[in-house]
């Protein structure tokens, strides 16, 4: 059976707000740069349990912990 993607939390997030990448970036407290690397459909895929707790807090929610580090890999769907 092929597993199933975990689809990604801060391309839903963006998405749903409408946000742009400097916008998303302000918001999660990170760099452009690496916003967009997060929000592409094929980049890059590390975020730390800090970084990821982080997220959840400056979101209010929105961008869940678990929902990110599902999505990394570091804990099982």
């Amino acid at each position: 059976m092929a597993r199933r993607l975990t689809p990604n939390p801060i391309r839903r997030y963006k998405d749903r707000n409408a946000l742009t990448y400097r916008q998303l970036a302000r918001r999660l407290g990170i760099s452009e740069d690496y916003a967009r690397k997060l929000g592409a459909p094929n980049g890059i895929r590390t975020v730390s349990a800090s970084l990821a707790m982080a997220f959840e807090r400056r979101t209010r929610g929105a961008i869940r912990f678990l929902d990110v580090m599902r999505w990394v890999g570091e804990v099982a769907a």
